[in-house]
């Protein structure tokens, strides 16, 4: 009973509840669905980003360094390293010194990286599906685009 309530309550408030604590809830649940179904391949949603980074800069034909890829994803700097660290050691990224930074590394998927990073894809757009269902992707991207690039504080 006192689940029920709790729901009741939840679903009773949504109409008062600020956009950005909604905006907050969402991405919550997103994450937590997405490390369920990542769960299955081994990696979190983060690692994912990360492995996704790498891989669509390197059809771009870029290898990242940590601090590219860490901007290009908009993962923080040090996340993005721990995370790194995970995947180097689950032999799924390959790090190789950068050839004219010699504080840099070049980061690219190993084999395994790359059949793991396809594994997931197929998962993340199965949670997708789910998660959106009906909504048109590509309102969605019109309606976030805008949002993700404000540079306001």
């Amino acid at each position: 009973m006192a689940l029920i309530d709790r729901k009741r309550r939840r679903n009773s408030a949504s109409h008062t509840m600020r956009v950005g604590m909604m905006l907050h809830q969402a991405a919550s649940r997103w994450q937590r669905l997405a490390n369920e179904a990542l769960s299955e391949v081994g990696i979190n949603h983060t690692q994912y980003v990360i492995l996704w980074g790498i891989h669509t800069m390197s059809i771009e034909g870029i290898t990242p360094t940590q601090v590219e890829l860490s901007a290009y994803t908009g993962t923080d700097v040090m996340l993005t390293s721990k995370s790194l660290r995970t995947l180097e050691e689950l032999g799924l990224v390959v790090r190789v010194s950068h050839p004219t930074d010699t504080r840099a590394r070049c980061i690219s998927l190993s084999e395994q990286g790359f059949s793991t990073f396809h594994q997931a894809e197929t998962l993340i757009l199965d949670v997708e599906q789910r998660f959106f269902g009906n909504a048109d992707p590509l309102t969605l991207r019109t309606d976030l685009v805008p949002l993700l690039s404000n540079t306001a504080p």
